[in-house]
């Protein structure tokens, strides 16, 4: 599934960004989170990403430049078994 912009982002998510008027074009994932789903901001969210090896970085530190319009976030829903 996928969600315009981050509030209701959970562990395990995946959180992408773009830059106005641009596709999305970097993924961060999501480590923990506080507050209450739905009105998440960046600085309840934590995130790990490999292009500037950052390991439970808050999102708002992250992504300073970015507003969360520019944002979405996409859940993984299921599971792929493998016999």
């Amino acid at each position: 599934s996928i969600y315009s912009g981050i509030a209701y982002a959970e562990k395990g998510d995946l959180i992408q960004i773009r830059y106005p008027n641009s596709a999305f074009h970097h993924t961060y994932i999501v480590v923990d989170v506080t507050g209450t789903a739905g009105s998440r901001t960046k600085s309840d969210i934590w995130i790990s990403s490999h292009t500037t090896d950052r390991e439970n970085c808050l999102l708002s530190i992250a992504a300073s430049s970015f507003s969360t319009s520019d944002m979405r976030t996409i859940r993984i829903l299921g599971e792929y078994l493998v016999d």
